[in-house]
C-alpha cells in the first residue's frame, strides 16, 4: 500500500490551511469590545457558530449528498469568503450575528464532505486511506499555530497596528482557499448516488447508526472525550491563578498546537503501531490522567495535563473518522457523518455545559465528575465497537 498523498487531499490541505490562517481569532474579543458591543452579547454571538453549525449539520449533509462534494465544498468557501467580508464592515452585534451565521454555515458545509472526498477518491486505489487523513488533519492545526504566530509577532513589532488589517488579511487568504476549491476534481460518479429524497438518505443513515447499537455508541464515546475546545476554560483560570502572564498564555497554547500537529502528521505511524483498537481503548485513561494532571494545580502540572490531552486527541480522532468511514457507503457518506457530528455536538455541548456549572460551584467536584464521565461512558461505549483491526 502506497503513502503517496493524492492531489486532492493536498489541494483540501491547502484549502484548509488557508482557512485556518485566522488572524482575527486571538483578537477577537477586543475587536468587538472596541465596537461598543458589551461582554454579555459577545457571549452570546459565540454561542451562534457552534448552534448554527449543529442545526446545519444534517441537511448540509443530506444536501452534499444530493448535489456532489464538489458543490459543497465551493459553497462552503462562499460561506467562509463571504463571513471575512462582512466583518469587514460588521459594526453592530447584528452585523457581527451574520458573520457568525455565515462562519456556522461555513463549517457545517465543510465538516463531513472533506472526509468524504478524502475517503472516496482513495476507493479502489492502493494508498493508505489513513496517511491521507492524517495529512488533511494536520493542515487545520498548522493553520492555527502560524496564525497565532503572525499575529502575536505583528501585535509585538507594531505597538499600535491596526486591528483592521488583520481582518483584511483573513479576507485574502480565504480569497485564496475558495480559488483552490475550483481546482478539486472528483469522479462524476462520485457525485451520484440512489437517492433523491432527503428523508430517504436521513432515514438510511439513522438506521446504520443504530444498527446493532455500534453507531450509537460510537457517539457516546467521542462526545465524552471531545475536550480540547474546552481546555481553555478550565486551564486558563487556573494557569491565572498561578500568577502566569497573560502574555504567554499564547505562548502556552501554541505549544499545545505544535505538539498536536508533530502528532498528528505521524499519526498513521502511530496507529498502525500499536493498533487503532488500543488507542480507542486506552485514550479515555490518557485524558483522565491528563485532567488529573491539570487538578494537581501546579504550574507544570496543569501545561503537562494539556499537553498530554493535545498529544492523544488527533489519535483519536483519526481513529473514529476511519472507524465510522468504514460503517457507510458512498452514497450517503456525507449524511451520516454529518448525523453523527451533529449527535455528539449537541451531547457534547449538554455535558460540558452541565460541568461548566459545577466548576464554578466547585473546581474539585466538577473536575472529578468529568474525569468520571471519561473514563466509564468511554471504556463501557468502546466495547461496543464491533470489528476493530487490532
Amino acid at each position: 500500500m502506497s503513502d503517496k498523498i493524492l492531489k486532492n487531499t493536498k489541494l483540501l490541505y491547502m484549502i484548509v490551511f488557508m482557512t485556518m490562517l485566522n488572524l482575527f481569532a486571538p483578537i477577537e474579543v477586543i475587536y468587538i469590545q472596541n465596537k461598543g458591543i458589551p461582554i454579555s452579547v459577545i457571549s452570546i454571538l459565540n454561542l451562534t457558530v457552534p448552534l448554527s453549525c449543529a442545526l446545519l449539520e444534517i441537511p448540509t449533509g443530506i444536501i452534499g449528498d444530493i448535489v456532489g462534494r464538489k458543490r459543497i465544498l465551493i459553497f462552503s468557501q462562499i460561506a467562509f469568503l463571504s463571513s471575512s467580508i462582512v466583518l469587514l464592515f460588521a459594526n453592530t452585534a447584528i452585523g457581527f450575528f451574520a458573520v457568525y451565521i455565515l462562519e456556522g454555515l461555513g463549517w457545517s458545509l465543510f465538516s463531513g464532505n472533506n472526509d468524504a472526498i478524502i475517503v472516496e477518491q482513495a476507493i479502489g486505489k492502493k494508498v493508505n486511506i489513513g496517511k491521507q487523513l492524517a495529512f488533511f488533519y494536520s493542515g487545520i492545526t498548522l493553520g492555527s499555530i502560524i496564525s497565532g504566530i503572525i499575529n502575536s509577532s505583528c501585535s509585538f513589532i507594531l505597538k499600535d497596528i491596526d486591528f483592521k488589517l488583520f481582518i483584511y488579511f483573513f479576507a485574502v487568504f480565504r480569497s485564496i482557499a475558495f480559488i483552490i476549491s475550483f481546482f478539486v476534481k472528483i469522479d462524476i460518479n462520485a457525485e451520484r448516488n440512489g437517492y433523491s429524497n432527503p428523508l430517504q438518505i436521513f432515514k438510511r443513515s439513522f438506521e446504520i447508526i443504530k444498527k446493532n447499537g455500534e453507531g450509537i455508541s460510537l457517539i457516546f464515546y467521542e462526545s465524552t472525550g471531545r475536550l480540547t475546545f474546552y481546555l481553555p476554560v478550565i486551564i486558563q483560570p487556573l494557569l491565572y491563578k498561578q500568577g502566569i502572564n497573560i502574555f504567554y498564555f499564547g505562548i502556552i497554547y501554541t505549544s499545545s498546537q505544535m505538539i498536536t500537529f508533530m502528532i498528528q502528521r505521524k499519526a498513521d505511524c502511530i496507529i498502525g503501531y500499536f493498533g487503532r483498537k488500543k488507542v480507542l481503548k486506552y485514550s479515555p485513561i490518557i485524558l483522565s490522567l491528563g485532567l488529573l494532571f491539570i487538578l494537581a494545580n501546579s504550574t507544570y502540572y496543569i501545561i503537562l495535563g494539556m499537553f498530554l490531552i493535545q498529544a492523544i486527541s488527533p489519535l483519536r480522532h483519526q481513529s473514529l473518522e476511519m472507524k465510522k468511514n468504514e460503517m457507510v457507503n458512498n452514497d450517503i457518506r456525507a449524511t451520516y457523518l454529518s448525523t453523527i457530528s451533529f449527535c455528539v455536538l449537541i451531547l457534547n455541548t449538554i455535558m460540558l455545559t452541565g460541568i461548566g456549572i459545577l466548576l464554578e460551584y466547585n473546581l474539585l467536584i466538577g473536575m472529578i465528575i468529568l474525569i468520571m464521565l471519561v473514563v466509564s461512558i468511554g471504556l463501557y461505549t468502546e466495547k461496543n465497537f464491533l470489528e476493530l483491526r487490532s
